[in-house]
């Protein structure tokens, strides 16, 4: 007689599962090594031109001085110099910096980005839902937003521009988790709309998700969706009308001039040459999978809608003069939203297979990416420790004297005033909405003791024709001539040039 063998039993994962493992592994490896990475350089590198600005203008309110001045006529509020400074986006974000203390304000404010990005994109891809098909959604999505959430999460390019102290990281995560919270109960709900239009006043770009969100609750529920859009407007409407308020009306006009600049085709082609192979592809990709999965299961379309205007928004935002990958972090976070929280994504046998094995390629090509990032701006954290009291020390400002530079976050961090931003200041001067005439009196104010050049332009040489439309530097134009008929170069610090009075 004989025994009927029993099979044995295998302990060997599967390789798919493997895959993904290895690739959730070294996704999370990257995502902490980043996270460590940018709170330890967080408190050592200078602000930013953005950070100077905003820290400034916090600092006018902390000291009750008026946060909106002509900047034509000038404000003697603040030092010697006048402060003709426009107020970069909207009041919301010095409002916020204002009530942190002067010394831990941008320490405090990058802190507070960075947990803004790395657990909240995390926690976009993790946070359970209470779905009906929660359970089949969570095994068919979840490794696919944990893997992106960790791979993007830890992108030096976007945990840069997640973690610096400005109205970007928290705005873009007020809107994806309203596009999830919209997503979980299959309708925009009237506190989901009030997300929306909180993320809007806080930083205005943030409304490419909210628009196709919005634009798709009104075709699918029609005159139901009337609630979620009169929150939404009451709540933009009193902020609009508190802004007015406060700025005496010039506050559209402050925003125009600060933050509007020209778009360039030049610069939109760039960025297709540098970023959109990881910065546009993979979430228009998500966007149609999405879209497909929504087609069959005959659902409304709220997470494909949210992140494609997201995208064709971004998309056309890096054509701006002054764009950057901030743009990014809110259709990131909506693309993980989408993946977390939409309806599953069925890709195939043969597809999903492909995907698993290519898994652990998606991190090892971000981190690739992003370590002659980390490198570089471990050796400026490194130099910035010591940059501010060197170029004091060159200064040598006496009673009654002050000094700028041509970047704001170093001004900022120099003198704690930032007099004009250079850079945002140029496009309107080469317009003619801005007078020339009266940048080149300041710098001729005999007050001005110290002129510091950060990237040394007015010394260099003119290499091409002017172009008024280009980003070249005013200080290697319009004001070269002003400030080399009214200063000498006295020394160079760290390869910037420092200028005293003759």
């Amino acid at each position: 007689m004989r025994t009927a063998r029993v099979p044995r039993l295998s302990i060997r994962p599967r390789p798919l599962t493997v895959s993904v493992a290895f690739g959730l592994a070294l996704g999370a490896a990257l995502f902490l090594g980043s996270f460590a990475f940018v709170l330890a350089i967080g408190w050592r590198r200078l602000p930013n031109d953005v950070e100077g600005q905003l820290l400034y203008e916090a600092s006018r309110l902390r000291r009750g001085l008026p946060l909106y001045v002509d900047p034509l006529a000038g404000a003697f509020d603040d030092g010697p110099l006048p402060i003709r400074k426009y107020v970069l986006y909207t009041p919301v974000w010095p409002l916020l910096t204002s009530a942190v203390p002067t010394a831990y304000a941008l320490v405090s404010w990058r802190t507070a980005a960075a947990v803004a990005w790395f657990v909240g994109i995390l926690a976009l891809a993790t946070w359970p839902t209470a779905s009906p098909n929660s359970a089949r959604r969570t095994a068919a999505l979840r490794p696919a937003a944990l893997l992106a959430a960790l791979s993007y999460g830890g992108f030096f390019l976007l945990a840069r521009s997640g973690f610096e102290a400005k109205p970007d990281t928290l705005p873009a995560l007020l809107s994806a988790c309203a596009l999830a919270r919209t997503l979980r109960h299959k309708r925009l709900d009237p506190f989901s709309a009030a997300l929306f239009a909180v993320a809007a006043l806080t930083k205005p770009n943030m409304w490419g998700v909210a628009s196709g969100v919005f634009l798709c609750d009104a075709l699918a529920r029609r005159t139901r969706s009337a609630s979620s859009v009169a929150v939404a407007a009451i709540v933009a409407g009193t902020g609009a009308l508190l802004f007015a308020w406060s700025s005496h009306g010039a506050w559209l006009e402050h925003l125009r001039a600060s933050a509007m600049m020209p778009i360039s085709p030049y610069r939109w082609l760039g960025y297709l040459r540098d970023y959109a192979v990881l910065l546009g592809l993979p979430h228009a990709v998500v966007a149609a999978l999405a879209w497909r999965a929504c087609w069959r299961a005959r659902a409304v379309p709220y997470g494909p809608a949210g992140l494609a205007t997201s995208i064709a928004w971004a998309c056309f935002a890096m054509g701006k003069h002054g764009s950057g990958t901030a743009y990014w972090l809110e259709p990131t976070m909506a693309m993980i939203a989408v993946l977390a929280y939409g309806e599953p994504i069925s890709l195939g046998a043969r597809a999903e297979a492909v995907a698993a094995l290519v898994s652990p390629i998606v991190p090892l090509v971000v981190g690739a990416m992003s370590l002659p990032f980390f490198v570089r701006e471990w050796r400026a954290a490194r130099r910035d420790a010591a940059h501010v009291a060197d170029v004091r020390t060159a200064c040598r400002l006496g009673p009654g004297e002050a000094a700028t530079a041509s970047d704001t976050g170093l001004e900022m961090a120099l003198t704690g005033r930032v007099t004009w931003a250079p850079w945002a200041t140029t496009f309107l001067l080469r317009s003619g909405a801005f007078p020339l005439s009266t940048i080149e009196a300041d710098y001729a104010r005999p007050a001005l003791a110290c002129f510091v050049d950060r990237g040394c332009d007015t010394v260099t040489p003119e290499p091409v024709p002017f172009d008024p439309g280009s980003e070249h530097s005013i200080f290697r134009f319009e004001l070269r001539d002003t400030i080399l008929r009214n200063f000498r170069l006295a020394t160079r610090v760290d390869g910037e040039c420092v200028f005293r009075r003759e």
